[in-house]
């Protein structure tokens, strides 16, 4: 159900996308308020199937009830054990779906207590309410970025992404623009290599470098 809803998702977002881009690149006085409705039709469509992933997801965990099944219920307790005596929990990358999945199937985020988490890549972009795929250099050329589902939640109203100079076309400040305010409000956190961001309370420190929805990077700057 999941592939399928991610497929029939695809299709629509390809074609929105490509309005998008077109009525950007066209001239004269009603441009900027078409493309804005252009980007409206897109957000629209990527929380429509956010929603609809949820809520498979959500059916999934109520018919199935995998949590009530002893081989998962003994494994979501030694977990919880483990992360109750733990300093910190450090997540690394991978791949970021089979990363959610582990992480929501072992009920991760209600078995946090007080330590630090520290993440990074794949495992960065799994802490937040909204995982984002991205890919503009793949070897089948640009793609369109997809929202795949929901992370732990830990972070909200962000999308992060990492070695984002080496996926993004950040040269290509139209582009960008409609990346960026496609989700706003959410900020797009640009996680390069050697980068490090504390975030205490959810706050983003000065510093945070974002992409901007002029389609420009910018330096969060201190309130």
């Amino acid at each position: 159900v999941l592939a399928e809803l991610q497929e029939l998702y695809l299709l629509r977002l390809d074609y929105a996308l490509r309005a998008a881009y077109a009525v950007q690149r066209r001239a004269g006085p009603a441009r900027a308020a078409a493309v804005e409705d252009a980007v409206a039709a897109v957000r629209e469509l990527d929380a429509a199937h956010l929603r609809r992933v949820n809520g498979a997801r959500g059916e999934f965990f109520q018919r199935l009830s995998p949590h009530d099944r002893p081989v998962i219920a003994g494994h979501r307790a030694e977990v919880s054990a483990v992360l109750a005596d733990a300093a910190a929990l450090v997540i690394a990358g991978g791949h970021v779906g089979v990363l959610a999945e582990v992480l929501h199937l072992f009920n991760i985020a209600a078995a946090l207590r007080s330590a630090p988490v520290i993440a990074w890549s794949a495992g960065a972009m799994a802490l937040a309410d909204r995982i984002v795929l991205f890919h503009d250099r793949s070897p089948r050329g640009p793609g369109h970025a997809e929202v795949y589902g929901s992370g732990l939640s830990l972070l909200r109203d962000v999308v992060l992404l990492p070695h984002a100079r080496a996926r993004l076309l950040l040269d290509d400040t139209p582009r960008m623009a409609v990346f960026a305010r496609r989700f706003s409000p959410a900020r797009c956190v640009l996680l390069e290599t050697g980068t490090r961001i504390e975030v205490p309370d959810g706050g983003w420190p000065p510093g945070t470098r974002v992409l901007g929805e002029d389609g420009y990077v910018t330096t969060r700057q201190a309130a």
